[in-house]
């Protein structure tokens, strides 16, 4: 049985991730549910020597910032959202069950309603902001983010990428008679992926900055590794 084998390629794991190695591990969906207070449970299974301490034994509803990463029908997809760690349960066959609870739209429907069985792999770091205003990356890091983001627009393999793997509406593709307008489109795509409604959001908003970290590391991942990304998962 295949289940979360760990890469066998020697490929190291995604940008994305390198700064939270260790607090990286592999789940497998399980479930999806409303929760009925605005808010749905998603739900995964993974060994409980995986998942680590300050993940396994934080009290119920403590706050953590995720991270995970998937592979769909069209490539690799990742997220990031604030979630809530809700009570772990044991299955019985030497896994646990590990719920989050978050906002419906905070993810893209691609993970949270992906299907029963699809690995994914995950980072959750306690969120230092609890109960107080999220104050997240400097004002100085959100203006180079929003400079590297411009600048990312302008060049045409960038785009390619963007519109192969990040744009489902097909702006980029749309507009690619034109630099100028493709440059527009990846810039709409970019602000409709991480959920923001203006480049300003990138200023202003540290959870829309993060998540625009997280796209250019994805990015600069491919640079190294034009196969496509396995996020340390089997096909």
């Amino acid at each position: 049985m295949n289940y979360l084998s760990p890469p066998q390629d020697g490929r190291s794991q995604p940008a994305i991730f390198v700064d939270r190695s260790t607090s990286v591990f592999l789940g497998e969906k399980r479930a999806r549910k409303d929760n009925g207070d605005g808010l749905f449970s998603f739900t995964v299974a993974a060994r409980p020597a995986d998942i680590p301490d300050d993940l396994k034994f934080a009290p119920a509803r403590s706050n953590f910032r995720l991270a995970v990463a998937v592979i769909t029908d069209t490539g690799p997809l990742m997220g990031a959202t604030k979630a809530q760690r809700l009570p772990i349960s044991d299955l019985g066959n030497g896994l646990v069950s590990l719920a989050f609870a978050v906002l419906p739209n905070s993810l893209a429907d691609e993970i949270l309603y992906s299907k029963r069985g699809t690995q994914i792999r995950i980072s959750a770091q306690p969120d230092p902001t609890d109960d107080v205003d999220h104050t997240g990356y400097a004002p100085e890091q959100r203006r180079k983010t929003m400079q590297r983001i411009v600048l990312l627009c302008k060049e045409d393999e960038f785009r390619h990428w963007l519109g192969k793997h990040h744009d489902p509406a097909g702006l980029i593709e749309k507009a690619s008679g034109s630099p100028d307008l493709s440059e527009q489109a990846a810039a709409e795509a970019i602000l409709r992926r991480i959920g923001a409604h203006s480049r300003a959001e990138i200023l202003r908003n540290a959870i829309v900055c993060e998540r625009a970290e997280l796209l250019i590391h994805l990015w600069r991942e491919t640079r190294f590794d034009p196969i496509p990304i396995s996020f340390g998962i089997a096909a």
